[in-house]
């Protein structure tokens, strides 16, 4: 059999083949851990109208990194639940602290992984494809010594510079703040004309730069759009 033959036979069977998604969610877009807390809660819904095995793990950045491997100061209870159809469950993290040293004048960013395990097919659908899926979001660890400050606060006095690399039209962000800035889009506007660039997280103490497609724009106005702590998306105009 020829590679082109197999090639339609596959493409076939994925196009008549029965997608069985997953519908764990996480009721937050992000978790903030403030050190002084003794433990932090991530609550999780079931959109199933089947049970699911659910598997819960954090992670320093590494998204592919074998789970046996990471090392993180965190506790995560529990690792592994059976969630019913259209029942919840409760994640509890505890900071461990010990054996660990993060910045004391810095936020740092871990991950928080949840995969949703599908039950076996009970074999009656003639071609089933089903699927384990990951969501994984953002938590912060945020250390005492930032207390009094906000991530809303450093989103908003981020300085913003005009940049030129190769003719291509570029805006410089610096962030001057011990807290993450979490920047989803930026909208420039050049006359009558609109164009959008896809946004960054800027680490603290750090820069970004976010580049346009147009290069010929000169940038004279625009919006970006920043997640505060409670995940709603924050649009704020500057003239440069």
């Amino acid at each position: 059999m020829n590679i082109k033959l197999l090639l339609l036979l596959f493409s076939g069977l994925l196009l008549n083949a029965t997608s069985v998604l997953a519908g764990i969610v996480i009721n937050n877009t992000r978790v903030i851990y403030p050190e002084e807390k003794s433990e932090v809660t991530v609550r999780l819904e079931s959109e199933n109208d089947h049970s699911s095995l659910v598997q819960s793990w954090i992670d320093s950045g590494n998204k592919d990194q074998s789970i046996k491997k990471i090392k993180v100061p965190f506790l995560l209870l529990p690792p592994i639940t059976r969630i019913e159809p259209h029942q919840g469950q409760t994640l509890r993290i505890h900071y461990l602290g010990e054996g660990f040293t993060l910045p004391a004048d810095r936020e740092s960013v871990f991950w928080l992984n949840v995969l949703d395990i599908p039950p076996r097919s009970s074999g009656k659908a003639e071609n089933l494809l089903q699927m384990a899926i990951r969501t994984r979001i953002k938590l912060f660890f945020r250390p005492k010594a930032l207390k009094g400050g906000s991530s809303s606060d450093a989103a908003e006095k981020v300085i913003w510079r005009r940049v030129k690399d190769h003719n291509k039209a570029l805006l410089e962000a610096e962030n001057h703040s011990p807290f993450y800035v979490s920047i989803t889009s930026v909208e420039a506007r050049s006359g009558n004309k609109t164009v959008n660039t896809e946004g960054k997280m800027i680490a603290p103490f750090s820069k970004a730069t976010y580049a346009f497609d147009d290069n010929n724009i000169s940038v004279s106005k625009f919006k970006y759009f920043y997640i505060n702590d409670y995940g709603a998306s924050v649009p704020i105009e500057r003239e440069i």
